[in-house]
């Protein structure tokens, strides 16, 4: 698309897009990312449009369908609330796993976080 009518287009509806998305998904830093999402994807869209209408349906219909991916992510199934986890607390003071842990080389520190302390299991790590 070209940049005229993309800055048009985003400045007409950038702010239904992101309505859209944030009623879906009840969080408005995700529905940010949903609208930037969607702007890029009318940015790369290489057909044209019948009609303003039809412009304003199609980026609707994708913020929708981008909100539903989001919705259906394995991240969003796993995130609680932080008020609601009773997971395990940080290492007792004086202990220094976790210096240890963190002194590590980058590519041996994040499996070792990410098993140990955030509990993934090792197929996710991979």
């Amino acid at each position: 698309m070209e940049k005229e009518p993309f800055e048009e287009a985003a400045r007409r509806y950038g702010n239904t897009v992101y309505r859209v998305a944030c009623h879906a998904l009840g969080d408005r830093a995700e529905a940010e990312d949903v609208t930037q999402t969607v702007l890029l994807r009318l940015y790369q869209h290489s057909g044209g449009f019948e009609s303003e209408e039809h412009q304003k349906r199609w980026l609707l219909r994708v913020a929708v369908n981008e909100s539903r991916k989001v919705l259906r992510s394995p991240w969003r199934k796993r995130m609680i609330p932080l008020e609601e986890w009773d997971g395990p607390a940080e290492d007792p003071p004086g202990n220094g796993v976790l210096e240890a842990v963190m002194a590590l080389d980058a590519k041996y520190r994040l499996p070792v976080y990410l098993f140990y302390y955030e509990g993934f299991p090792v197929k996710e790590i991979a």
